[in-house]
């Protein structure tokens, strides 16, 4: 159930807006010979008609309500830097995000609208074949102790895990932060270990704490020298994280992986001191 066969001809695409605008179109399609074309239609003004945008995309389009009335359309080696990644191409179309579970206590919760796709729709409808039983009868939920770790295992899963996984071509970074369906609590489990006390490559601005500290993905006990949340926090191009599809930082989800990393430590320290 964690990664979906796909057959040829399949069509998926995704609108971008800003101020209720259609400003940008991504699709992708299986061809017969089952490798993936991806395109990008960006649209006019108006919001009547699209073209399809160049290979190279177009790093500043006008648009009217984006962060600084500029939007970067990504060239089609971009597209593939992210979508094949992971064990799949397709990104945000699986078992998990398409579960009509719903943990409504999660920050920033949602109610999916009247005639959203979820599995059950596609199983009805006969476009979702050999879905595991228990899956069926249980739609699957991201295991955690907490709706706040929930969300933020998700948001990592979502943002993330289509690059940092244990399949693709980072795979040897050892930074597991894709969600399973077949192994729930085990993949939320690894992917706190694969990060927590883990020496980081990125050299972490310490400010006026000098070099001691060895630079950690997350920071035992010191959660902003982490430098998972000083790479989601960078506005700087060579060192911001995802390194594409970003303009402006996500403050929201910078806060809640903060309080997802506070939360699980003082947890740990509750375990390790019970009597």
């Amino acid at each position: 159930p964690d990664a979906w066969r796909f057959p040829v001809g399949t069509r998926l695409w995704k609108e971008f807006a800003h101020a209720g605008r259609p400003i940008e179109t991504r699709f992708i399609e299986r061809l017969a010979d089952g490798r993936w074309r991806f395109a990008t239609y960006v649209w006019n003004l108006q919001g009547t008609d699209a073209l399809l945008a160049p290979e190279r995309g177009v790093r500043a389009l006008p648009a009217p309500g984006a962060p600084g009335g500029l939007y970067a359309v990504p060239s089609r080696a971009d597209c593939r830097g992210c979508h094949e990644g992971g064990p799949t191409p397709v990104l945000g179309f699986g078992a998990l995000q398409l579960s009509p579970d719903r943990d409504p206590q999660v920050p920033h919760a949602e109610t999916p609208p009247p005639g959203h796709t979820d599995l059950a729709d596609l199983q009805a409808r006969g476009l979702l074949r050999l879905l595991p039983p228990d899956v069926a009868r249980t739609p699957p939920r991201i295991a955690a102790g907490s709706a706040v770790a929930r969300s933020a295992l998700g948001y990592l899963h979502a943002n993330c895990g289509h690059c940092h996984n244990d399949t693709g071509p980072l795979a040897a970074m050892d930074m597991a932060m894709l969600q399973s369906v077949a192994d729930a609590p085990g993949s939320a489990r690894r992917t706190w270990a694969s990060l927590y006390g883990k020496t980081s490559r990125f050299r972490a601005d310490r400010g006026d704490r000098g070099d001691d500290a060895e630079a950690q993905c997350i920071a035992p006990g010191r959660v902003d020298d982490s430098t998972l949340l000083q790479r989601m926090a960078s506005p700087h191009v060579m060192s911001r994280m995802p390194p594409m599809g970003v303009s402006v930082v996500d403050v929201a989800g910078l806060q809640l992986i903060r309080q997802w990393i506070l939360d699980h430590e003082h947890l740990s320290h509750l375990k390790e001191n019970a009597p």
